[in-house]
């Protein structure tokens, strides 16, 4: 834990100007063991709230700076170990704020129409064997403009991959194995919606390994489909889990009872795949 410790970010060189970054270092530190994300809230009195405003609007404090300075401890870090590359989006729900929002903020719609605010997606760096968390390996932000045409009036399925949302799953899958080079291993772990064929590309025998929750029935060699190879089967492990109830849905705890079964599989290359020079997936 003590390399953990002593690596925190100092932002050393983010900004060109260690003023900076030693503020930033003082804000860091007061939105995190103030737990809040108001500046009002964190700041002792009206001085130190004026010199934290004058931060963050620094044009030299920047969003890239940050993200730079955080990546680069992550990369640091990721020498001779097994880390896992654990993806995921979240949205910021900025709604409350619309009458005081001004014009080119930064901020627009998020999955829905109706949700004023942005969209973050993130690849969080776990030490596989020890469960400490060493940062974040990817860090992008975007919003979609208030008025943009929905999917169908752009072609939203015909566009190539790298001009769709989904391609943050690849693109952070790109960044973490270009970033960790120094790891032993590294194993990507997302949900279904980052079951995109082309994502597959990314892993390397013995280096770079793909964790992700299936959202397709694929075909695979032999002319099968994944369920029908799976559904015969036998089960080779079982074992109990415990699942907390809900009183929201009025579930109750229970037992669930979890069989695993796994097989090597070639998966064929869907005609949704653009890129040529993409083989099928063992």
């Amino acid at each position: 834990m003590d390399e953990l410790v002593n690596s925190n970010p100092d932002f050393a060189g983010s900004f060109g100007d260690k003023r900076i970054g030693k503020r930033a270092r003082q804000v860091l530190r007061k939105l995190t063991i103030g737990r809040s994300s108001s500046l009002r809230e964190i700041t002792e009195d009206e001085s130190e709230q004026r010199s934290f405003y004058r931060l963050f609007n620094n044009e030299s404090f920047s969003e890239s700076g940050i993200i730079k300075s955080i990546t680069d401890r992550c990369s640091a870090l990721s020498t001779g170990r097994h880390l896992l590359c654990i993806q995921d989006t979240t949205e910021f729900n900025f709604s409350s704020k619309q009458g005081r929002v001004k014009p080119e903020s930064g901020l627009g719609t998020t999955s829905r129409d109706d949700i004023l605010g942005f969209m973050l997606h993130s690849s969080l760096v776990v030490d596989a064997d020890r469960s400490h968390a060493l940062g974040y390996s990817f860090i992008k932000t975007w919003e979609r403009a208030l008025e943009a045409p929905g999917k169908r009036a752009r072609h939203y399925q015909h566009l190539p991959i790298h001009e769709k949302e989904s391609y943050k799953w690849i693109e952070a899958a790109n960044q973490s194995k270009d970033l960790l080079q120094q790891a032993n291993t590294i194993t990507i772990v997302a949900d279904r919606e980052s079951a995109i064929y082309d994502l597959f590309g990314v892993a390397e025998k013995d280096k770079v390994h793909l964790l992700i929750r299936s959202n397709h029935d694929r075909q695979i060699s032999g002319k099968l489909k994944l369920s029908t190879c799976l559904n015969a089967l036998p089960v080779m492990y079982k074992y109990n889990l415990s699942i907390r109830g809900d009183t929201r849905k009025s579930t109750p705890k229970r037992i669930a009872e979890i069989g695993l079964k796994w097989t090597k599989v070639e998966l064929l290359k869907p005609v949704s795949c653009r890129d040529q020079h993409q083989p099928n997936v063992q």
